[in-house]
């Protein structure tokens, strides 16, 4: 889907984005981690490129207030969201890149905690307003890296701190912990509010007003030579009901009724838990080292292992019995009834497709998003509630887009006018596979299954058979909109003068994927090349799949395929292979 691109910049973007589709989302390659950022002195690859990968770790997952929307945070300023149960995750750029430790959300507010920017500085605090949409980044006075949020006007530090706002929205050291020892967890209800840390630490605040903080008594409720506790959750405290906490940590889980001694609920476990929750159906979940998953359904507790290689940071279960874990080098599980999925980084929306009006104005479609490049960073230009398939922009006002709905039955064709989108097309016959325009964006043609090919020409869609035996199209590339080329399945070409569609001999009988200049390739390496007069098949050197070729300047071309293989040639007959990195 991949077309001719501007510059070697978006070229080498163009390999990353595409190239990544397989291999970068796959979690079993341990030498993938982190965030990819070219090298700042490698002047070949300047774009900072945001790619969610392996080795990031998720760290904490909350649902939406009032919403089945997840939203997961981690490590690197990582944030994904879901739209739907039926969608995949995708990223949400909140423009830093701390390591982001805590996510809550309360009202039309999503707020978010992580370290500090560098060593020694506080932690970031990232609110999003959703009656406004900003994101804000608010000041406040504490000096450790924020580790769990209370609620979204209390949180904890690795410096022992307990911050909240005042009456006149100021944020505050309400607290601090006497032995300067780190909170590791939090959790509010009410009045009160509990802060834990290593070696059974806890401290409960009590306020007699709400929002009083001024005068809060903070008591040491810490558990004799107890077990390091990494979170706490409140749970009661209206009416005649007392506040029951319940805490978990290393190898236990511990809980205190009201203002008694703490209680062993359940211990000798076989690994560390790192994070606890009560759904609102009222049953206890607890995740943590060695894949466990700890439940309490009312009556009993009950443990179970996702893996003994998986550890498990953050868990959330709403009121419909639909839950997440989320843990390091970036697994997911979803809960639906009494089974844990691993959706993991296969259930992260790929990058689809990508094209460039200039080096410093670059679109790329991750999921349902249409991300954009800046020239400095990337960013969430517009959200599209179906999965993008193929894009093309002529500028930054004029970018046609194909997408289809999670069931596949509905397809879209969709106009992105520089402030919305507006819909252009639907089928739900033929599964549209691909998009392309002219340089004014006068004409547009998009490629389809079932021999069709659907034109524009500014004033209504009109559809052309291409193919009278009914194969699929699967990519489109031309100089104008009377020199179109189209390829299909079992090496199919085809040929718009303006007026009609020619079928052309390609040389290959395998499906083609992509076509771009002169170039075409496919499956099990297939490649053709249009000499002016006809097609002829070259060797490319592998018999991978190829889903993309990108051809500059009349004669240098690259091609990306599945497992990570890449492909190249300067004009010459032979292509080179470059082996995955």
């Amino acid at each position: 889907m991949a077309r001719q691109v501007f510059s070697r910049i978006a070229l080498g973007l163009l390999l990353i984005l595409i190239g990544c589709t397989d291999s970068c989302f796959n979690c079993n390659d341990e030498e993938h981690s982190g965030i990819l950022n070219p090298r700042d002195d490698d002047a070949s690859t300047p774009l900072l490129l945001e790619l969610y990968r392996c080795g990031t770790d998720f760290n904490d997952i909350t649902f939406r207030d009032g919403s089945d929307v997840p939203i997961v945070v981690g490590d690197g300023g990582v944030m994904l969201s879901r739209i739907r149960a039926d969608s995949r995750f995708s990223p949400v750029n909140i423009g830093i890149r701390n390591n982001l430790n805590a996510v809550g959300s309360s009202h039309d507010m999503v707020y978010i905690g992580g370290d500090g920017s560098e060593p020694g500085a506080s932690g970031v605090y990232v609110l999003f307003r959703e009656s406004f949409g900003t994101w804000e980044f608010p000041d406040h006075p504490a000096t450790g890296n924020i580790t769990s949020f209370a609620s979204s006007v209390r949180f904890v530090t690795s410096d022992g701190e307990v911050v909240a706002t005042n009456p006149d929205g100021n944020f505050a050291v309400v607290f601090e912990e006497p032995a300067g020892t780190g909170f590791t967890g939090t959790h509010g209800e009410g009045r009160r509010t509990l802060a834990v840390g290593p070696g059974g630490l806890a401290w409960q605040g009590y306020r007699e007003l709400l929002q009083d903080w001024a005068s809060a008594v903070w008591t040491n409720v810490s558990i004799p030579n107890g077990p390091d506790l990494e979170d706490v959750h409140l749970i009661g405290g209206t009416g005649d009901d007392p506040v029951v906490a319940h805490a978990a940590g290393q190898n236990e889980i511990w809980s205190r009724v009201a203002d008694n001694a703490w209680q062993l609920e359940i211990g000798f476990l076989p690994g560390d838990l790192y994070s606890i929750h009560r759904a609102p159906t009222g049953q206890i979940y607890a995740v943590g080292t060695r894949g466990l998953i700890v439940s309490h359904d009312g009556n009993s507790w009950d443990q179970q292992s996702v893996g003994d290689d998986v550890q498990l940071r953050g868990v959330e279960v709403n009121l419909h019995g639909v839950g997440y874990a989320c843990g390091d080098n970036g697994v997911m599980f979803q809960k639906t009834y009494d089974t844990w999925i691993d959706l993991g980084y296969s259930n992260i929306s790929p990058w689809n497709d990508i094209d460039a009006v200039s080096s410093t104005e670059v679109y790329a479609a991750n999921g349902d998003t249409l991300m954009t490049w800046d020239g400095d960073k990337w960013g969430p230009l517009a959200t599209n509630f179906y999965e993008i398939i193929s894009l093309h922009a002529v500028s930054s006002d004029r970018i046609w887009i194909v997408s289809r709905s999670a069931d596949g039955w509905d397809n879209f064709i969709q106009y992105w006018a520089g402030n919305m989108f507006n819909m252009s097309h639907d089928s739900s016959m033929d599964p549209f596979n691909s998009i392309w325009c002219d340089v004014p964006g006068d004409t547009i043609m998009v490629a389809a299954d079932n021999g069709y090919v659907f034109r524009n020409g500014g004033v209504a869609w009109e559809q052309l058979t291409a193919d009278p035996d009914r194969k699929h199209f699967y990519d489109l590339d031309g100089t104008n909109a009377h020199d179109v080329f189209a390829v299909g399945s079992e090496g199919m070409i085809a040929h718009f003068d303006g007026k009609s569609w020619k079928q052309m001999a390609s040389g290959v009988t395998d499906t083609l994927r992509a076509i771009s200049g002169s170039i075409a390739v496919g499956d099990n390496g297939a490649v053709t090349r249009w000499n002016g007069s006809k097609w002829n098949a070259e060797s490319a050197g592998t018999t991978a799949h190829l889903n993309a070729v990108c051809y500059i300047d009349g004669k240098e071309a690259w091609a990306v395929g599945d497992g990570g293989v890449i492909i190249s040639n300067d004009g010459g007959s032979k292509w080179t292979v470059y082996e995955r990195s």
